[in-house]
């Protein structure tokens, strides 16, 4: 279940960077609202779950969702975005992602070595 995890989270922390990068591409485009995209709480859930074999299905369940952005346009032509704070989310998702690729990295390390060690008794 811990892979099934981790490929959630990368799915959604990509997902997270592909909005922002929208986000900042519209930060001229009249009337655009940011959107954020959100999975943590339910995948925080489905982990929180009993560990029983539906466990697996309810991680894999967690799709991320796109939120538009609610509150006052910050220009006269009605666009919302921040692009200092779109900079920050881009910057904190670069380090989750980056996090969790070493997480799984290690995992499939630890499955090698099990593979290969395995043999040698």
């Amino acid at each position: 279940m811990t892979s099934a995890a981790l490929e959630r989270a990368l799915t959604g922390e990509a997902t997270r960077q592909r909005a922002t990068a929208d986000n900042l591409a519209n930060v001229d485009t009249p009337g655009y609202r940011p959107r954020q995209v959100v999975f943590e709480d339910e995948l925080r859930a489905a982990l929180a779950g009993p560990d029983d074999p539906s466990a697996a299905e309810r991680v894999a369940a967690v799709q991320p969702r796109h939120v538009v952005t609610e509150g006052p346009p910050l220009r006269r032509d009605g666009n919302a975005v921040d692009v200092e704070a779109e900079m920050v989310r881009l910057a904190q998702s670069d380090l989750h992602y980056s996090a969790l690729i070493k997480l799984l990295t290690r995992k499939l390390s630890m499955l090698k070595t099990v593979a290969t060690e395995g043999n040698k008794t």
